[in-house]
């Protein structure tokens, strides 16, 4: 930098969560993460051609995984042990599905969440779940409520997989006219 006795200090804050309600947050960086089906057996068991043969999913550990997914879910651990330690809470896991299984039991291996867990003071829950139990909403297409009429209408947010672009110009004094409208950055769903 020039001059010796300058110090520059790095802060790595890594953006992890999307809160969508007040008790309920989303992980965005981690939207190409998916979980196994039944006929990934199938791969798993033709790369491990000398090992002991799987059965169904519920056999699958963490193991036993392509090193790309392993990586992905080392990650989301460690920036949810990171939540956790700075939100000064200990927490308690729950699974729902055969990957969220597999992640619930890293974060609870996790070496730096142990010591964490001994001194903290407050108490959390996290629930896992698969996104294979969410795409019931996403397939239907009933139009049954209004944030399935709200999705299928809107155009998507650029660089989302699960939010819509809304026009806030209307909010602001601005005049609705086309040169207007890249003035105002869109909203999404996931604001309050």
């Amino acid at each position: 930098m020039g001059n010796m006795n300058y110090t520059a200090e790095v802060l790595h804050v890594p953006l992890l969560l999307a809160p969508v309600a007040p008790h309920l947050a989303l992980t965005p960086a981690f939207a190409s993460l998916f979980p196994l089906l039944a006929q990934d057996v199938h791969l798993l068991n033709s790369a491990r051609p000398d090992k002991r043969r799987l059965g169904s999913l519920s056999e699958v550990d963490a193991t036993i995984l392509p090193p790309e997914l392993l990586l992905q879910i080392r990650c989301l651990v460690s920036g949810l042990s990171s939540l956790c330690e700075h939100l000064g809470v200990r927490e308690e896991c729950f699974a729902v599905g055969s990957l969220s299984r597999i992640i619930a039991a890293d974060l609870a291996n996790y070496g730096p969440a142990k010591n964490r867990r001994k001194t903290a003071a407050g108490r959390a829950s996290v629930v896992f779940v698969d996104r294979t139990l969410d795409l019931t909403g996403a397939a239907g297409h009933h139009g049954d409520n209004l944030v399935e009429k709200i999705i299928s209408v809107l155009p998507q947010l650029p660089g989302h997989t699960n939010d819509v672009m809304v026009n806030m110009v209307e909010l602001t004094a601005l005049q609705n006219e086309e040169k207007n409208q890249s003035m105002v950055a869109p909203g999404c769903l996931a604001q309050s």
